[in-house]
């Protein structure tokens, strides 16, 4: 009796999992029907929103019609027609309902001509020079982008693996034109005369001025040759105002004057806000972020992917350049404000991958302020800020007066040059050959 009992008991508890599983499998089909219902219906009200919009009251200055598509037309894993549709909208519509006049970018003005600059690219490839891209087969990625931005006259020759092959823009701070090019002829050649190689524009920021000398200033000079002899680069200097602007932008996110941080920007600084005016979409190749070197306190990457004069470690170079309070670009205070402009603008970074992160809801920080702000509260800072100038002095190698030294054709002198470091006095001596009809000092 109690066998047959426990044999009912057992059917009715397997007719009960039969149930509960059945119900489960029904609940799955009923979801998956609805997904695919909603799935079915997302194209066609893609469609109708796009056949509401009125695509005359968009401009290119505000970047208005890009960015309403990117929002309205999110492209999915949809079948290969729909995603053909999106895709064209995305790409294909901007192109034909914007006019030309409104794709000037203001505050790039041409050497020649001075014609505003006229680009846009809705994807960019932002290249940097440091040696985190090397080994990183990266190449191909960056050849794939609209644009790509390159700096100063880091090559592209041997590199192509790594950098790719493409270059859109180069950004060559006024400094390191004549350095990078008229000094240069093979990276002359390869960024103004190759046609596998050269670029498309040279733009030309003065990293620390906001006033050129158009007359005599050896850079601007030097540019304007260019632009006759490579009619094929158009050359552009970022006018005062947006010199200006970068400034500003500067102090909104320091919290202090360049000249008060006695810094001036870097290249990369620059190229950022440039890639900002001309770029909806940016993917930065081969820039950490600030933490980075405190994160990897073993890291050897080189500050440049290329051998060159400076061959240095990147972040002995960054640790060196941050502490010092009189002179000197600020990279990493420059990187904290970049992961900031990443938070409001569509920029991703690459080789070190990385995620934007606002520490503070003001200003940036970084190692730079820190010790800024602690010299200024302890009374330090105008002596750092000022450190005690080098004094030259000249003794003469002679035997006899100073008068048999003077009427000699030319003697040997020794350069004492002294100065202080870390509240030491340092003292460096150098033998110099000076004609008598030069002056002693």
């Amino acid at each position: 009796m109690m066998d047959k009992i426990t044999g009912d008991m057992k059917f009715r508890w397997r007719v009960r999992d039969l149930i509960i599983v059945l119900a489960f499998w029904q609940c799955i089909l009923m979801t998956l029907c609805l997904l695919y219902f909603l799935h079915n219906q997302s194209l066609d009200l893609d469609r109708q929103r796009v056949a509401r919009m009125d695509m005359n009251k968009f401009t290119r200055d505000d970047k208005s019609l890009h960015s309403v598509l990117k929002a309205t037309v999110k492209p999915t894993k949809k079948k290969p027609d729909e995603a053909q549709f999106i895709k064209h909208i995305i790409t294909e519509a901007p192109e034909m309902e914007i006019n030309d006049e409104n794709k000037a970018v203001p505050g790039y003005i041409s050497i020649i001509g001075n014609k505003t600059l006229q680009l846009v690219c809705r994807s960019c490839a932002l290249v940097s020079s440091s040696g985190q891209l090397s080994g990183k087969g990266a190449g191909a990625d960056i050849d794939d982008a609209d644009c790509v931005l390159r700096m100063n006259a880091a090559p592209v020759r041997s590199y192509e693996e790594d950098v790719g092959r493409r270059t859109t823009v180069r950004v060559i701070g006024h400094p390191n034109l004549e350095k990078s090019l008229e000094n240069d002829l093979e990276m002359k050649d390869e960024i103004l005369r190759d046609d596998q190689t050269s670029t498309d524009f040279v733009i030309i920021p003065w990293l620390y001025e906001t006033e050129i000398n158009k007359t005599d200033d050896p850079v601007y000079l030097l540019a304007q040759n260019y632009s006759k002899e490579f009619p094929s680069v158009e050359f552009y200097l970022f006018t005062k105002e947006k010199l200006q602007q970068t400034g500003r932008e500067f102090e909104k996110q320091v919290g202090m004057t360049r000249e008060e941080a006695h810094t001036w920007f870097s290249t990369g600084f620059v190229t950022m806000l440039f890639a900002i005016d001309i770029c909806d979409k940016i993917d930065v190749y081969g820039l950490p972020p600030e933490n980075y070197c405190e994160t990897h306190p073993n890291s050897k990457i080189l500050y440049h992917y290329y051998n060159d004069s400076i061959n240095k470690l990147e972040c002995d170079y960054y640790e060196v350049s941050e502490k010092k309070l009189n002179i000197g670009h600020k990279f990493l205070t420059e990187k904290a404000i970049f992961s900031r402009w990443a938070i409001y603008h569509n920029i991703r970074f690459h080789y070190p991958s990385w995620k934007p992160v606002l520490r503070n809801l003001t200003q940036v920080n970084s190692p730079f302020l820190k010790l800024y702000y602690e010299a200024k509260k302890n009374g330090t800072l105008a002596k750092l800020q000022n450190p005690v100038k080098q004094r030259h002095t000249v003794r003469k190698n002679c035997v006899g007066s100073l008068a048999d030294c003077k009427s000699e054709e030319s003697k040997n002198y020794t350069v004492v040059r002294t100065f202080y470091k870390n509240g030491r006095r340092i003292v460096v001596k150098r033998v110099v050959k000076i004609s008598k009809n030069k002056p002693d000092s």
